[in-house]
């Protein structure tokens, strides 16, 4: 079987259901993004799970933090 269609490798190195989640995807039916000169085209994964978002540093003293409601950080800064 020909491969024509892959996801975006960007979206593979930042996935976190890792590449056994992709066995059953069908690429083909995915919205493409790119086609390259030799014929394949990239998709945007319809499968994709992105990492949770991560707490911000604090600028000051590098702890990472939860900002609070009122927009400052745990640590004081």
């Amino acid at each position: 079987m020909t491969t024509t269609h892959i996801p975006k490798g960007g979206m593979c190195t930042t996935c976190t259901n890792g590449s056994k989640a992709c066995a059953d995807l069908q690429f083909a039916s995915m919205p493409p993004i790119q086609r390259y000169p030799d014929g394949i085209t990239a998709v945007k994964c319809t499968g994709h799970s992105a990492p949770a978002a991560v707490p911000p540093l604090c600028i000051s003293c590098g702890a990472r933090n939860h900002p609070l409601p009122d927009g400052s950080l745990p640590c004081g800064h």
